[in-house]
């Protein structure tokens, strides 16, 4: 009789591999698409970075600087606006301030309000007060307050002139704009840097 693990039902097996499942394989249609899409992407990106600083590079060429500078000699004596920078500034606000009071707004001009304020007379001087939307161009130098050249007041309106630039008291506050609507303010005072004294002012009066 034959033994029972002889039968061939009763052999024993062997053990197979347990089954894996097959990675899906890219085409090369596939590969190529993705290759063309990442490097669209990246041109992209390329050209909104040169974009970004090409923009940047417009506004920085035309940025203006405006200033106001206070002239007391024989030749030049008042408050010059002038533009330093190298494109124009457009003036949205303006606004004078003495001791206590401010003098604000664009149009009508507020230097006779100004001038009382300081005690000093308004007829003696030749004023220009900034409109909306003004625009001062690069290289421009603009009287805004001078002595008159009238010789009905004769070195009186000068020495006038001279006392509104030694006060330490009047201020100046300009808001302006690029052509690019980036704001700026200047702030700042409106006399003259020393005290001039009596022997300079008088070779100016001369």
């Amino acid at each position: 009789m034959k033994k029972l693990h002889d039968h061939p039902f009763f052999k024993p097996r062997r053990p197979t591999a347990p089954l894996t499942p097959e990675k899906p394989k890219l085409s090369s249609g596939t590969v190529l698409s993705l290759a063309a899409m990442v490097i669209s992407i990246a041109a992209a990106s390329i050209s909104f970075w040169q974009l970004d600083l090409m923009r940047e590079h417009n506004r920085l060429s035309v940025r203006p600087y405006l200033m106001i500078t206070p002239y007391l000699a024989g030749g030049k004596s008042g408050l010059y606006l002038s533009n330093e920078g190298i494109g124009p500034g457009i003036i949205t606000a303006f606004n004078i301030r003495v001791g206590d009071e401010q003098f604000d707004g664009l149009g009508d001009s507020r230097w006779p309000a100004v001038l009382e304020k300081a005690r000093l007379n308004p007829e003696c001087f030749a004023k220009g007060w900034p409109t909306e939307g003004a625009a001062v161009r690069p290289g421009n130098d603009i009287v805004i307050l001078e002595p008159t050249k009238s010789t009905q007041f004769g070195p009186l309106c000068l020495l006038q002139m001279s006392l509104f630039l030694q006060r330490n008291d009047v201020f100046v506050e300009m808001h302006y704009e690029s052509l690019y609507k980036e704001p700026f303010i200047l702030s700042a005072p409106l006399g003259i840097n020393e005290a001039m004294d009596m022997g300079a002012l008088g070779k100016i009066l001369q």
